[in-house]
């Protein structure tokens, strides 16, 4: 289980494959650039994998989309529009960026990518909009869990704050179906993210 990191600027946590079955999967949306960057990825991962040093496979990964353009709205799904499992490596966003990282990382064969990225982005494993884990802190607290939140042991200075995910200050929703999630979040503020804190970080968290 990877660990997972909520600092007041930081959010860190970090799964895998595409056969040709996986293309044939109805509510799929790949190009063949992104599957063969996918098998390439994968393919040089692999001494690292018999290591056994996740944190060094996720450094290794994550390094591969340096230089990746920023693209807001990768994905396809709505409260009014179908999901559909989105595979796309030619532009990330934040949230598409930890996906792709995680489901790499956790992948030593290009068959399984899809599941690990399903286990990845949606909660039970469920392709849909409802389902698709919108917030950061569903990887620690919805299964399938993606990450454990450590930043309550990582710094004596760390907050717990209880905050209303997807309600507005008027009571209404920013995401339309999607519901209030109320949940306690930890968070280290600024001003005691210090050397130590950083010490206590290991690569891949």
């Amino acid at each position: 289980m990877h660990k997972l990191l909520s600092v007041s600027l930081v959010v860190i946590a970090i799964g895998a494959g595409c056969g040709a079955d996986s293309n044939r999967h109805k509510n799929i949306d790949i190009d063949n650039d992104t599957a063969k960057y996918i098998t390439h990825i994968i393919d040089s991962q692999k001494d690292a994998a018999n290591s056994g040093h996740l944190g060094n496979i996720i450094n290794n990964v994550s390094a591969d989309f340096l230089g990746t353009p920023y693209k807001a709205n990768m994905l396809i799904g709505s409260s009014t529009q179908s999901e559909k499992l989105v595979i796309n490596l030619n532009g990330l966003d934040c949230f598409t960026y930890l996906d792709y990282v995680n489901a790499l990382s956790k992948s030593t064969e290009t068959n399984n990518f899809v599941k690990q990225l399903i286990n990845t982005r949606y909660i039970n494993s469920d392709i849909s909009y409802k389902n698709r884990k919108h917030f950061f802190t569903d990887w620690s607290q919805r299964y399938p869990l993606n990450a454990r939140d450590v930043t309550a042991e990582i710094s004596p200075h760390s907050v717990a704050v209880t905050k209303h995910l997807n309600q507005r200050e008027n009571g209404s929703e920013f995401i339309p179906t999607l519901g209030v999630t109320t949940r306690d979040v930890v968070y280290i503020p600024a001003a005691f993210v210090d050397r130590q804190v950083v010490h206590n970080l290991k690569t891949g968290d």
